[in-house]
């Protein structure tokens, strides 16, 4: 059992007013922005976010190049806490936690073997579950949802739903599927239609807990950048709207992708590769200079960002 003590875990501690030595805020900006500045938000290749159900645990990821790390951070009263290695990741490629809405299992994205050899094998979705102060093992839940191919991204309903991207008969791009709980087991998953997949690439599908909300990264399509956050919802009749992008206030000319929403509900978080430029207009750059640059959030690597959910609703009402 990969041991985490509960105080790290479930004790709600006090916070103290300021939080913004972390780079954080106690309300998220009505427009996006990075995520704990010079915490969470550095120079490294930053992506995916997953919170614990009372919002004191920060999970995430941190990727260098194909490889990917699951990272933790604890929100203590002087802001959030140096990040760690998650006690489960650290040797294969890790990406993508999410922490169902119950706060019972831990699902991610990895590249372990199931032999417990030392060969990686394709990606499949992998998960733990909460049981006396600790994580379990990782467990593969195996056929129907993992195949031979790779699948990415799971996210849950409060009912179980799994929504993952992967690809299925020979496909050549990425596409959203759903799995229905079935009581002890998953069921044959099930690819969305047309108003959500496209014969283009679609992936990193997030799924809302009361399923009404899908929000997922598509290619290829009439973008404001790289792959642009698409956003879906279910219609009384149980089908879904047509997707449609969820603008300027969310994408870039960059790659836009990995979205989550905070355990209440009140913010979106996304990744995003857009850079900023940097100001050169008042004297010549020194190589310390050019360090300070590398080392620093938006500079062309991954960076997470959050703006406040408000951003969904306001699209509901253009339909």
């Amino acid at each position: 059992m990969l041991r985490m003590t509960m105080i790290a875990v479930l004790i709600f501690l006090s916070c103290a007013s300021d939080t913004r030595k972390s780079g954080d805020a106690a309300a998220p900006p009505t427009a996006a922005g990075l995520f704990a500045r010079d915490r969470i938000a550095t120079g490294l290749n930053e992506r995916d976010a997953a919170f614990t159900p009372d919002g004191r645990m920060f999970y995430y990821t941190v990727q260098h190049g194909n490889a990917g790390t699951i990272v933790f951070t604890e929100k203590t009263g002087s802001g959030w806490s140096e990040p760690e290695v998650a006690p489960f990741s650290g040797r294969f490629s890790d990406v993508e936690p999410f922490i169902t809405p119950d706060g019972s299992r831990f699902y991610f994205a990895s590249n372990r073997p199931l032999d417990g050899s030392d060969t990686p094998k394709d990606y499949d979705i992998w998960f733990m579950q909460w049981k006396d102060g600790c994580w379990s093992d990782p467990e593969n839940p195996g056929l129907p949802v993992n195949t031979e191919n790779n699948e990415f991204f799971p996210t849950l309903t409060r009912d179980n739903t799994l929504i993952f991207t992967g690809k299925r008969d020979g496909q050549r791009d990425e596409d959203i599927f759903r799995s229905r709980w079935t009581g002890d087991k998953f069921d044959v998953p099930e690819k969305m239609d047309a108003a959500v997949n496209s014969p283009g690439e679609e992936f990193n599908a997030m799924i809302s807990p009361d399923d009404s909300v899908l929000i997922f990264t598509a290619w290829g399509r009439k973008d404001f950048g790289g792959g642009d956050l698409y956003i879906s919802f279910r219609q009384p009749d149980g089908t879904w709207h047509a997707a449609m992008n969820m603008g300027p206030a969310v994408n870039s000319p960059a790659l836009d992708y990995c979205p989550a929403l905070s355990p209440d509900g009140k913010a979106l978080f996304f990744t995003s590769r857009r850079a900023s430029d940097p100001d050169r207009t008042k004297q010549a750059q020194t190589y310390s200079d050019l360090v300070a640059e590398h080392n620093n959030p938006q500079n062309g690597n991954s960076d997470i960002y959050w703006i406040s959910a408000s951003v969904i609703d306001s699209l509901k009402q253009t339909l």
